[in-house]
């Protein structure tokens, strides 16, 4: 089944391939190549620390950030650009026959826990990945947060990440770059969020 998503990212390549853990920018990098449904919440991923901080202070900052766009939040945050140098979004398709299907409340739990033991949980992401591997799945499918979903929270707002499908796709190889947009495209129409098939 082929799935269509966005990938934010500040570097430079032509196809997704394996990368060594000294290169991994967050430790769930571990499961695999994270896509979104929607290409706004791919952009969230390669803006300026700052500016995201900027909007989790506001009420509302992640609705705000998806519908209006991060230059706001930049100028609140002293910045003449929102994004990191280098941003880009990827579109990409990615075939998956067997994906393991996760509740973004569970995903949420799971990623913060990593996020806390960063140093000693190293190999919690790669072992969920092989136990799911090893049961016959080849990646993760987050649906997007729905109104009444238990879910960790943003700034008293579902967290922005959720607000579209997320694919986790194991192999890198599975994942095929369609083609590149500058971040500020991604708000130019808003899409509808959601990527199921």
């Amino acid at each position: 089944m082929e799935y269509v998503g966005y990938h934010g990212t500040t570097k430079e390549f032509e196809s997704f391939t394996p990368r060594p853990p000294e290169e991994w920018s967050h430790p769930t990098s571990a499961l695999g190549v994270f896509l979104s449904g929607d290409p706004r919440v791919a952009a969230v991923f390669v803006m300026d620390p700052d500016v995201v901080e900027e909007a989790s202070n506001v009420i509302a900052g992640s609705r705000v950030l998806l519908k209006n766009g991060p230059w706001g939040y930049a100028r609140m945050a002293g910045k003449d650009t929102p994004y990191e140098e280098g941003a880009r979004i990827l579109a990409c398709a990615a075939t998956l026959n067997n994906p393991y299907r996760m509740h973004a409340a569970d995903y949420a739990e799971f990623a913060e826990k990593i996020i806390e033991e960063w140093d000693s949980s190293k190999g919690r992401a790669e072992a969920l990945r092989d136990r799911l591997i090893a049961l016959g799945h080849d990646g993760i499918v987050v649906p997007a947060w729905r109104k009444g979903d238990r879910l960790l929270s943003w700034g008293g707002e579902p967290c922005v990440e959720f607000a579209a499908d997320t694919i986790v796709v194991f192999d890198p190889a599975a994942v095929a770059i369609t083609g590149r947009m500058e971040p500020d495209e991604a708000y130019e129409p808003a899409p509808t969020p959601g990527m199921r098939p």
